[in-house]
This record gives structure tokens, C-alpha cells and sequence, in this order.
């Protein structure tokens, strides 16, 4: 019946000389305590067994309870299947890198949830080059999964930035992203790729051949927005000269004839894309209000004379389905080198080709002409 402060002090002074005898008290008090003093009451009573144990068995438990920790930890990562291929992965005392490389590919192929992770943090941890080139293709194998397509492009990209990684890791960055753009020019295009790729393409500090190499990505992903970025952004402001105002006036001409060079290889990038976005954008280009270098503007009515070439490729080379593609969006427009009959003609032609490569038992194909439909 003591006040709550007299009664604090009485479960402090009993728990603090725990005896057989003050446990039993506290017990007997224990259900009239508040939460905070009944709480105290049960550590002070294994205090108590602890304390009666021989302290022999005390250090041994004090000895083995991190060893047990560990092995438990241990057998629950062996319950995954992947943590073997992880701990190959991570090995740094292994010699031979073929074997990181390949439990690499392993995870990316059969456990890329698992893996994905330790894909990322071996990449930017290893002090080997070679099993980081490798763990990049790793990725790349990654992206075939829709499920981490996304992912794998957002790490991909935000290693391109200088500095970020070496100089082959992001070449080796680019190729993936080649071989990703050839499959799924989409992701790509309107991912994270698309603005990396563009930081790359636009900072002259980089090495012109990996320029180049960033826009033939683009170009393969078809994403025409970028390319036409760069050049307008390379006309218009002196950004793309930041950098060079320590170097001599022959160095400086070279880089004022790289930017040059480099912006003739995105229109003809353009042309070669053959895709309506870059028909527009080449119009756009070739607005008279758009300052430009003679040579430049050449070069962009060179490419607006036959927009279709790159169909015509196509149907020559019988990749019908590209035809169809990007066939019909030229239908929308009539002029400037675009005659509605010849795109209809050539949206038949591939058609037609497309069926005779189906098998007898599929159902006709229907192209939209417009207003006008194709029946195969």
C-alpha cells in the first residue's frame, strides 16, 4: 500500500539484490506494479538464474553465441540457392576471373532477383577489371527480363556519367546498351538511357569515337528527340565549348572541327533512322531560322530527298515487319519528298512479303492505309 515513489524505490532495491527471497516479494508485487517496474521485475529474475550459473559455463556461452549467431546466419543463406553462385561472385581471392564471370551470368540467367544486388555492389567493388567488364554483359542478360529491364537500364546509365566508371567499363556500358536498343529500341529511347547517352554525346571533354559510338546507340534505339537536341543544343550555345579555353588556338580549331564533323554524323543519323519522329525532326532542322553551318544545312536537305530510303532498305532486304512498323505513320503527310501512293505501295509490297513467310494456317494480316486497309 506504499506511495508510487516509496513503492519504486522498493522494487528498485529488491531487484538490485536479487535473492530467492526478493524475487518471491516481487512476484507478490508484481501484479499490482506498472508496466515499467513490472518489466524490471523479470529482468531482475533472470539476472538471478544467470547469476547461479558456474562461470565456466558462463565464458562458454559468452564464447559461442557469436559462432552460433554466425552459423545460423550461415544455414539460412544456404537455404538459397543462389548464395553459392553469390560467394563465388564476391570472391576477391580467387584467381581466376572466368569463374567470377560465369557465376555472373549464372545469376543474371537464373536468379537475377537474388543476384541483381550483388551484380551491382561487385561491379563497383572489385578490384578486377576483367570481372567488371563481365558482370556488364551480366546485366545486359539481366535486361532480357522484362521485370528488370528498367532497372538494369538505370544502373547501366547512371554509370555512363564521367568519372563514374573507367573508361572500359563505360564502353563496354555502351555496347550493352546496343545490343538492349537492337531488341528494344523503346526502353531505350524513352528511358533512362536516352538523356545519358545525350550527356555523352554532347560533352566535347569525351573522346570523339566514343561520341560517335553513344549516338550510333541512339540511332539504333530510333530516338530521333535526342539526336535533334544535340544539334540544335551544339548550334545555339557555347556550353559545348566549356573546357577549352586553356587549350591553344590549333587545339582549339580541332575541337571546333570535331563538334563540326560530329554534328554532320547525327543528321546523317537521323536519315539513316528512317523513322517519322526523324523525318520531322529533319524538317525542323531545315527550317530557314534555324542558323546552321552551309555544310550542315546541305547535309539535312541531302537526307530529306528520299525520307522512305530506309523502307525501301528494309523491303529490299525482306525485314517486312520493319516496313510495317514504321511504314504508317508517313501516311499522315504528303510533300517534301513523301508521296502517299509510294508509302501505300510500299506497305502493300511488305505485306504481301510478310504473308508468303507465314505459315498456311495463319490468318490474314491487315495493314491501316489510311483511309484505305490492306487485306492479306
Amino acid at each position: 500500500d506504499a506511495d508510487p515513489r516509496m513503492q519504486g524505490w522498493i522494487v528498485s532495491f529488491l531487484a538490485r539484490r536479487s535473492t530467492e527471497l526478493s524475487l518471491a516479494a516481487l512476484a507478490r508485487l508484481r501484479p499490482r506494479l506498472p508496466r515499467r517496474q513490472r518489466l524490471r521485475t523479470l529482468l531482475a529474475v533472470w539476472h538471478w538464474r544467470i547469476r547461479v550459473w558456474p562461470k565456466t559455463v558462463l565464458v562458454a556461452v559468452v564464447l559461442l553465441t557469436p559462432v552460433t549467431i554466425l552459423l545460423i546466419c550461415k544455414g539460412w543463406m544456404l537455404r538459397d540457392p543462389a548464395w553459392p553462385m553469390i560467394n563465388a561472385l564476391q570472391d576477391e581471392d580467387e584467381k581466376k576471373p572466368e569463374v567470377r564471370i560465369a557465376s555472373a551470368d549464372f545469376l543474371a540467367k537464373v536468379y537475377p532477383e537474388q543476384g541483381l544486388g550483388s551484380l551491382l555492389l561487385t561491379l563497383d567493388g572489385t578490384q578486377d577489371a576483367q570481372v567488371r567488364l563481365g558482370i556488364v554483359d551480366s546485366l545486359v542478360t539481366a535486361a532480357a527480363n522484362p521485370e528488370y529491364l528498367a532497372q538494369v537500364l538505370k544502373e547501366l546509365s547512371s554509370r555512363l556519367e564521367r568519372g563514374k566508371s573507367s573508361t572500359e567499363v563505360r564502353q563496354r556500358i555502351l555496347a550493352g546498351l546496343r545490343r538492349i536498343a537492337e531488341k528494344n529500341p523503346g526502353a531505350v529511347a524513352t528511358g533512362k538511357p536516352a538523356p545519358a547517352l545525350l550527356m555523352v554525346l554532347g560533352d566535347p571533354r569525351e573522346d570523339l569515337a566514343f561520341r560517335r559510338t553513344a549516338l550510333d546507340v541512339l540511332q539504333v534505339a530510333r530516338a530521333a528527340g535526342p539526336i535533334e537536341g544535340f544539334v540544335t543544343g551544339s548550334l545555339t550555345s557555347r556550353a559545348s565549348f566549356t573546357g577549352f579555353q586553356d587549350l591553344d588556338n590549333k587545339a582549339r580549331g580541332q575541337a571546333a572541327a570535331n563538334e563540326a564533323a560530329l554534328r554532320l554524323d547525327a543528321v546523317s543519323a537521323l536519315g539513316r533512322m528512317g523513322t517519322y519522329p526523324a523525318y520531322l525532326a529533319l524538317l525542323r532542322l531545315r527550317n530557314p531560322e534555324v542558323r546552321m553551318p552551309a555544310e550542315l544545312r546541305e547535309q539535312v536537305s541531302q537526307e530529306l530527298q528520299d525520307p522512305l530510303r530506309r523502307l525501301k532498305e528494309d523491303l529490299e532486304a525482306e525485314r517486312f515487319e520493319a516496313v510495317l512498323r514504321d511504314g504508317p505513320p508517313f501516311l499522315k503527310v504528303e510533300g517534301s519528298g513523301i508521296s502517299l501512293s509510294d508509302v501505300s505501295l510500299l506497305l502493300a509490297r511488305a505485306s504481301l512479303g510478310l504473308a508468303a513467310h507465314l505459315p498456311a494456317t495463319e490468318s490474314g494480316s491487315i495493314v491501316d492505309l489510311g483511309d484505305r486497309k490492306s487485306v492479306v
